[in-house]
This record gives C-alpha cells, structure tokens and sequence, in this order.
C-alpha cells in the first residue's frame, strides 16, 4: 500500500540553500581591517635644520621617539659626526629663544606653553598611555582652534643637570647658591611642538581663554614631560623648568602663559600634595614661576581619603591642615600669593567603586550587608583582584572596602569580601621581548626545547592564575558546605588591560554564573578576539570613549576613558567648556560614571537610576544614548506603521483562514468549523501570538526601573529576548494542549463511527465518570489481565475513554505537576540558585513569573501527553490480551469476508484500530519537546550572560526522559500487539492448509501487518521521538545501523 510505504526525509534543499548562502554572507561579511600598506625599509631619514627634526607622525609615542632620536645622536656624537648647531638645538636655552620667536611671530604676541605629564616607563601598557594621551591633547587642541605645525616632526630638548629640586623639605633661597640645593647628575629629556590657529580653526577673540582675558592665543607651545623626571617633587622642578625657559626671569613670564595637564597618575598627585603641604615662602622666585599657572589633573583618579594617607596629611589629631579643605584647596592655597591654580577634571575612584556596588545590588548582587524588609544580611559572597607592587592598586582595594562598609549596618552582619592581589604584567613580558608571532623553526623540537605554554618557573605568572581560581573554587566550596552563598561576583581592579584579559581567561571558564567587574572603559574589551572573555563584563567608568559635552564629530571614539579624560581636560584648560573658573564648568566634566556591559557589539552604555539607596551623589547623571529594538520601535512613526501592518496582517490571515475548505465536513464545513481549526492551527497561534508577545515585553521593558535592562536582541546583554521565547513558549504550551485535545477527540469520533464502537453514555452522573475514569485498569478489570480474557471491543474501548475524559485526566496531571514541582523545589535546594542577569527589581520580578508560568505551562503539557500516551499504551495491552470481537461488517475489512471469519479478523481490526489511534498520540511527543527546546533556547549566552546549574540541567533532563520513555513504552506495547496478532495469524494459516484461498488471505494479512509504518508501528528512525533527538544531530545514519544491528524495541 502507498500509505504503508516508507517515508523518506523530504528535506527541501531548493529553499534552505539560498538561506544556508544567506546566513553565511552575514557570517563571512566582518573582515578585520588589515593594511595593505607595503613595509617600508627602516632608512635613515634626511637630516633637518629646522627646530622640530625628528620623524615622529601625530600618533606615535612622543618620548618613545625621542629617545631612540637621542641615542643616535649621541652615538654620532662619538664618532664626530655632528654639526654644532645639531646639538645646539636642544638645549633648553634654544628652547627658550624658540618660545620668544613665537611671540614675535604672532600679530598679538601671546604664547601658551601647555605641558602635559606622560608616564614615562618603558613597558607596553605606558607607551600606549603616551601615544594615547598625545593623541587626545592634540585633538582637544584641534577642537579648541589649534592644529600642529608640523604633523610630521617633534622636537626635543634635554636638560642638564637634573633634576633641580632633589629633596622635599622646605626650599632655600635660591639667590644665595650656597643654599641652593645640588642638582643630582642626570638630565631631563622631554619632546616638544607648535600648534598655531591657523585657517577655519582660527580662534575669535570671544573664544579667547578667559584668564588671558581678551587676548587671543595664537601659538602653543606643547612640553610632552617625562613624570617620573618630576616624581620627587614635580612643582619644584617644573618651577625650575619654567625658570629655565624664561632665561631665569620668574618675574618677568609675561611673554607666554602656562598651563599643566598633569600629573601622570595619582602616585604623582599623591606626592604633588605631600610637597605642597611643606612649601613655604622661602623660595619666592619659584613662587614667581607658578603665579599664574593652572594644573588639570586628568588622570589621577584616587580618592581623597587615599591621597591623604598617601601624602601623610593629618597623620594625627591636630597635625596638619583641616580635614574641610579639598585637595584643590590644600594645592591653591600651598603656593603663597594664590597665583597656583588646581582643577582636578576626573572623577574619584570612590564614586566609580561605589557605583560598582550600586550596580551589582541592581544585579542581586549584594555587595554590602543587606536589609530584605525583615531582617538584615551578610553581604554576598565577592572576590577582589587588586594590584599589590603599586600605591594605586593597593588603594583601589581599601576604597573598594570603604564604599562597601559605609552602609548603616549592625555589627553582627559584615560583608564577604575576599581580597586577591597580583603582580602587575603577569604575562612577563619585557622591553625588547622578541613579538608572539614569532616564526617557528620547521625542525622537529624535543621535550627539552619545547617548553609549556603556563609553566610554574620564570617570569610568565599566568600558572599563578590556574592556582588562584583553584583557590577561588575551594573557598566557594567551603562557604557553601557551610551554608553561604556561592561567588557572585568577581572585580579586576587596576590599569592594565592585558592583566584584566589574562584573569578573566583563567577564571571564566571556572565562574560562568559570576559577574565579573572592572573599572575603565577601554576598546579592547570590545574585540571580537576577545569576546569569549570579556563578555558580559560590567565596567564602571568616569568617561566613555566619546565626550558627549562637545560637537566635536571630527573626532573618532577615543580607546579607552583616559585618553578621552585627557581630551577633556584639554578642552578645559582651552576654555572651550566655559570659565575654568566658574565650579559649574567642572562639574559638567566630573559627572556620575558611566556603566557599560561589555555586549556582541561592543560595550554597551546602560542607564543609571536617578537615585541610589545607598548614597547621595551630588554629581550630574550622564546622558546615554537611545538605541536598539526599543528606540526603533518608538521612533517617530514607526510604531503607527507596525501597528497598521499588524491590522493587516490579521486581517489577510481572518481571511485565509475562513477560505479553507475541510473535505472532513458536510459541505465543506461551516464558517464556525473553518474558524475552529484554523484558530486551533499552529500557524495561526505563531501568527497573533508572536506580535502581542513583543508588544507585551516592549510595555513591560519600559515600566518602573525595567527601563534600566536594555532591549536589544543581539547583543548578548539583555535578558528580554529570553523572556520573548519563554511566553512563546508559554503560548505554545496553551496551543498545543488545546490542539492535541481537539485532535484526540476528532480521532475519536472517527474511530468510534468507523469501527462501530459505543460511545459514552449520558447517564452517567458526572461524579460517577470521574470515579470510574480515576480508577486504575487492574482494579476496575482486573479480569480482563488473565490469560484467557475474552471481552469485546466495545468494552475496552468504553474503558478507555472514561479515563480519557477531561476531568480524569486534569486530576491526574494536577498531582503528578504538583509532585514533580515539590521534587523540582527540592533538587534546587540542593544546588546553587543561579542569579538571573536581569538588571534592576521589576526585570527581576518579571523575569521569575515569567520563567516559572513558562515552565509550569511545560510540566502540565509534558504530563498531558504523557498521560495521553500512557493510557493508550495501557489500551494497547489490554486489547492484546483479550479483545476478540468486533463489529460485524467493518469497512477496515477490505473485503476479506469471506473467505475469512470475523473472528479470523480480529487480530487484524487490533492492528489497524492502533495504528490509526496512535498516528494521532505519537506525534504528540513534538509538543513537549518543542516548548521544553524554547525554554532550553531561551537560557541560551547568546542573549545574555544566563548559566546553566545542575539543578536546572537535571531537572530539564528529567522533563525529557519522561516523555522519550512514554514514547518508548508506547512503541513497545504496540510491536507487542503485532507480534501477538502475526503469531494468532500465522497459527490460523497453518489451519488453513487445506484451503489455499484462506491460506493466501492469511499471508497478505501478515505481510500487511509486518509492513505497517504509521503510527508506533513506524520504524526506529521514523519514530518522532528518536526524530526530536536524532535530526538536529545529524545522526540518521548511526541509528539505522543500530536500528539493524540491535532489535531492542
């Protein structure tokens, strides 16, 4: 027979190949941006007689670059191969002659020298710092009018001796040289250029800088400053320097105006201040030399509290000077006279660290002691990476515990901080390191010479990595043995992002479920290379790559918030942003920090609430962008638009749907059928459902604090796409309950009229359906389970559906989904709760209904089903075991009668009752599965940071076996009955061996038999439950050899 034919898999290869092509085009479209610039032999460029003669492009490392400049110099030096006036030129006195010149040069004869503090070490991460901070001056530069003279060239100067300043004490008079102190014998070598207004960049005298007044500046004059040349006391010898550069004339500096983006660090700041606190009036001509200069301080980010200590203000009660003043006023009012001014342009670490805690308290994670509404908590369980060979890591570590204990606690609660320090550069690599790629020799290398990529010797530290997270792990381990919390979070605080990147390489894989904080934007974390690390990362971080105060479009997104922090502070000291004098002005610069979550594409900016409940910030908030599906979709006129789309397209599928003609009805059905199974269509559900669904989480994601979790979808960060699929997956659970009901009670009706069969009766008091449908079948007839049962179909079929009533079986799935949700409750006792990644308590809320109404509408589907094919395997057991009368005069007959015997048959009309009954309940196996993949889906790190505990892995395991094992018993109860009705027939055509009609009867009827494949007659690989585990796995072909190799079922 055709219908018995085996199936083959249809797999339509026309329609998935274009898509297949498609998908691969959006995949392969991200090419990395490789220069196809040729390389360039190092030669030895053209001597220059101008001023700036070194080769150095606008972004390259300004003392980098000078540095190998001089070596080469002084190696012709040996060999006398340089001209006088080449060494002349840098000097500081040529220096100076050069700042005078450009005050001639200029039509109003004003000059700003703007020197600018760079970290001068020789490791990567500082020369990075170097050029990044160039670039950033430059381009604040450029935005406040002024563009380099030579983009091309740099200059630099050397001074000799230094430094000029070699203690910390009180300064002598400088005019008795006897008191002077002695220089020490080494030089200070820093690089130089000109920016002019030149062109449409050319300032008005409105956007003059407002302590000049009206004048206008029309050259600058940039000092790139070695800070550890300034470190031992760096506004005494940048008062030397200026002494210098002014022909030691301090009081006479009216040819050019100062101004000092510095220091470097907050060690430098930190020392800046204990300095100031012992200068006194002894010196008046470097008093001279700092009247009128102005200092930003863009990059020293400690705070206060650390930068006292570290200075050794007010060791004791009663020493020093009061703890009122503010670093900007102990600076201001250190210099007699008041001519030194202070503006410190970033914020502190303690509003960055304690926006930190903020955020992760809007993450559930509590950092602080807590109080839930009834009593107060210790703090969550965090661990704290700092830095301990440098002041700024070990002060990142006391600020971070200072924010997290200034809640107003009980002494009996404390928080569960564990700190972890690490050596800066862990990767141990050095100045001159030959690069990673290095070229491997093509000779086969031995064990010795083939050394481990992690090895427990030398300068590489990432083995001490593998022991930290074994630790970490151990330490976990043991809180939760003794009832604590497992490790929520995980913060990585310092300055180096190649130390960050390494650490959350060696402790991701070990905490998929922790949070993992940082504090300081930088665009390597936005690297594809690196997004198997750094994703999900919460960064807190004064700046972002971008300042937003500006129309500057000119200029690219800067690489990390440093660089964009001496961006700003440049725009400061130009006045681009206001009087510099005016507190309004700075506080636009020093706002609330911006947090970002490191997503698909890129770090994301996500928005602060406008209050926190642990501390008052007196900051302004930041502006964050807009973006995503949410802002699409409420941009203007695009919601009226999806709105008349989704009017159409409900009208087009109304009307589809009351166009289709069901050949199962009279006359085609009524309007009333057509509307009922097209409504109970799933396409139809896919169709309306999908719609009110995204509308119900964009209304739900823009209610109360909900707006804090972003809506977008490919991002990885946002768990509102997950809460998409689980209430499809609720609709679809709903959908399918009502579906396989309708379908079951269709196959019903169809099978009772076709076979005959007594349906059930009207008179039967409800109460009386629900007893009889509850009781078991070896109770209810147990007679009909010995082995010489006789009963006819009508009997067992009205058995059954007694217990296939609505009530019967609603009561049983009811106790089985109450039990199975008391055993899910306990098992996730038993294992760590993961933390949701939802951000803020109404994403939170929305998140746990959600996931449980998805699951719960899961647990009473599976059961559903499960029930459904239970009671039909029970049926199929009890009509193999006795059924051997049907109603005369079936039409299943196919006109075997005669020569055969009705009761000949009925092993016959067993098969094929089964096999049209079962072709309904197998597929019913899909639904299940299918809400249980969405709900799988929907946990998925491709929309956000989910986890998967073994608790939930246990328990959806469970959900799975239950249905794969109904469907199994399923299957067997029915090869049962064939191998039953081919025995009862193959004994009957043995009696037939004097009837050769009979007995060929009895052959088509057992070969018919054997070659049934609807239904669970269907072969093993056929079976929807091995197609809802094999298919997706690409399997087939393993199976059909076991399926030949091993008959189990």
């Amino acid at each position: 027979m055709a219908e018995n034919e085996k199936r083959k898999l249809d797999i339509p290869w026309v329609t998935l190949l274009p898509i297949v092509a498609a998908l691969a085009g959006v995949v392969a479209q991200y090419k990395p941006l490789v220069s196809v610039r040729p390389a360039v032999p190092s030669e030895k460029s053209v001597a220059l007689a101008a001023d700036q003669d070194v080769d150095a492009r606008l972004w390259q490392d300004p003392l980098g670059v000078v540095q190998k400049e001089r070596a080469a110099l002084e190696a012709d030096l040996q060999v006398k191969k340089v001209a006088p006036d080449r060494v002349q030129r840098h000097t500081i006195s040529a220096l100076a002659d050069r700042i005078r010149k450009s005050v001639f040069q200029t039509d109003e004869g004003h000059v700003l020298v703007l020197a600018v503090m760079l970290d001068s070490g020789p490791y990567l991460e500082q020369a990075e710092s170097r050029l990044r901070a160039r670039q950033a001056v430059l381009a604040g530069l450029s935005e406040s009018g002024y563009v380099p003279v030579d983009g091309e060239h740099i200059g630099f100067t050397v001074q000799e001796p230094w430094p000029l300043v070699v203690d910390s004490g009180p300064f002598p008079d400088a005019s008795d040289a006897k008191a002077s102190p002695t220089p020490a014998g080494g030089s200070l070598l820093f690089a130089w250029e000109q920016c002019a207004a030149v062109g449409d960049f050319r300032p008005s005298a409105a956007q003059a800088i407002p302590e000049v007044g009206a004048e206008v500046i029309e050259r600058i004059i940039v000092l790139w400053l070695p800070a550890a040349s300034f470190n031992s006391n760096p506004l005494g010898n940048f008062a030397e320097l200026l002494m210098k550069l002014a022909d030691n004339k301090p009081h006479d500096r009216s040819e050019f105006h100062v101004k000092l983006i510095g220091p470097a660090n907050s060690t430098g700041l930190a020392t800046m201040l204990r300095e100031i606190t012992d200068w006194d009036d002894k010196n008046p001509r470097r008093d001279q030399a700092l009247n009128g200069v102005s200092i930003f301080s863009a990059r020293a980010t400690a705070s206060e509290k650390e930068l006292r200590d570290e200075a050794a203000i007010n060791p004791a009660p009663g020493v020093g000077p009061p703890l009122d003043k503010s670093i900007e006023d102990l600076i201001n009012g250190g210099v007699p006279g008041n001519g030194l001014q202070f503006y410190r342009t970033v914020l502190a670490d303690d509003s960055l660290l304690g926006s930190l805690i903020d955020e992760l308290e809007l993450r559930q994670v509590h950092v602080a002691p807590w109080h839930d509404g009834k009593q107060w908590n210790n703090g969550d369980h965090v661990a704290v990476l700092t830095e301990w060979d440098n002041t700024y890591g070990r002060a990142l570590a006391r600020t971070f515990e200072h924010e997290a204990t200034t809640r107003q606690a009980p002494e009996n609660v404390h928080h569960q901080i564990d700190f972890f320090r690490y050596m800066h550069g862990i990767d141990g690599r050095l100045p001159g390191d030959a690069p990673k790629e290095t070229k491997q020799d093509d000779a086969p290398k031995t064990a010795a010479t083939h050394a481990p990529g992690e090895a427990s010797e030398g300068l590489n530290q990432a083995d001490y990595l593998r022991r930290l997270a074994h630790r970490l792990k151990e330490e976990e381990t043991r809180r939760q043995n003794a009832g604590g919390s497992p490790l929520r979070a995980i913060g990585l605080l310092g300055n180096d992002i190649y130390d960050k990147l390494m650490i959350l390489r060696a402790l991701r894989p070990e905490f998929p479920g922790a949070i993992f904080f940082t504090n300081n934007y930088d665009a390597h974390f936005e690297l594809r290379d690196e997004w198997d690390d750094s994703h999900n990362l919460v960064i807190a971080s004064p700046f972002t790559g971008t300042f937003l105060l500006t129309n500057g479009n000119r200029i690219a997104p800067f690489r990390d918030s440093n660089q964009t922090s001496s961006y700003a502070g440049t725009l400061f000291a130009m006045g681009k942003l206001g009087d510099i004098a005016d507190i309004t002005n700075i506080a636009n610069i020093v706002r609330q920090p911006h947090i970002f979550e490191v997503g698909r594409n890129g770090a994301h900016e996500l928005i602060r609430p406008i209050s926190s409940p642990n501390r008052t910030s007196m900051l302004k908030p930041n502006p964050v962008p807009s973006i995503g599906f949410g802002a699409w979709l409420m941009g203007r006129r695009v919601f009226g638009y999806v709105v008349l789309a989704a009017g159409a397209l409900f009208f087009m599928a109304g009307w589809i749907i009351l166009s289709v003609v069901d050949r199962r009805r009279p006359g085609g059905g009524g309007w009333r059928d057509r509307l009922k199974r097209g409504s109970a269509s799933t396409p139809f559900w896919l169709l309306f459902g999908i719609p009110v669904i995204l509308v119900l989480v964009i209304a739900i994601a823009n209610a109360g604090d909900a707006a804090l979790e972003p809506l977008v979808f490919a991002s990885g960060i946002s768990v509102w796409p997950s809460e998409m699929l689980r209430l499809l997956a609720l609709l679809l659970a709903i959908h399918f309950l009502f579906k396989a009901r309708l379908d079951l009670r269709e196959n019903e009706e169809t099978l009772t009229k076709r076979y005959r069969l007594a349906e059930l009766s009207a008179d039967e008091s409800f109460w009386k359906k629900i007893e009889i449908g509850l009781r078991r079948w070896h109770k209810a007839h147990g007679e009909w389970l010995e082995s010489n049962a006789r009963f006819t179909a009508k009997e067992a079929w009205h058995a059954y559906l007694l217990r296939n009533q609505f009530w019967p079986r609603a009561i049983r799935i009811g106790a089985l989904s109450i039990v199975y949700g008391a055993f899910s409750f306990c098992v996730l006792r038993l294992f760590p709760e993961a933390i949701a990644p939802a951000r803020g308590t109404t994403a939170a809320f929305a998140d746990h209904w959600i996931r449980l109404a998805a699951v719960s509408g899961l647990v009473v589907l599976m059961f559903y089903v499960v029930d459904a094919i239970r009671l039909n395997t029970n049926f199929i057991r009890i009509v193999t075991g006795g059924v051997t009368r049907w109603q005369p005069k079936l039409a299943v007959a196919g006109g075997r009668i005669p020569p055969l015997k009705k009761q000949e048959l009925a092993r016959y009309y067993d098969i094929k009752f089964v096999e049209e009954r079962t072709e309904v309940i197998a597929p019913l196996i899909w639904y299940p599965l299918i809400v249980l993949a969405l709900i799988v889906l929907a946990r998925s790190a491709y929309f956000d940071n989910w986890s998967w505990p073994l608790s939930l892995v246990l328990i959806f395991t469970i959900n799975a076996l239950w249905a794969f094992g109904a469907s199994i018993l399923l299957r067997r109860a029915a090869e049962q009955l064939r191998r039953a009705a081919i025995r009862s027939l193959e004994f009957l055509r043995v009696k037939s061996y004097n009837s050769p009609e009979r007995r060929q009867m009895f052959e088509e009827l057992i070969a018919e038999i054997r070659g049934l494949k609807r239904g669970a007659f269907a072969p093993l690989s056929e079976q929807p439950f091995v197609r809802a585990v094999i298919l997706p796995s690409g399997g087939l072909g393993l199976l059909a050899v076991a399926q030949r190799l091993l008959n189990i079922f």
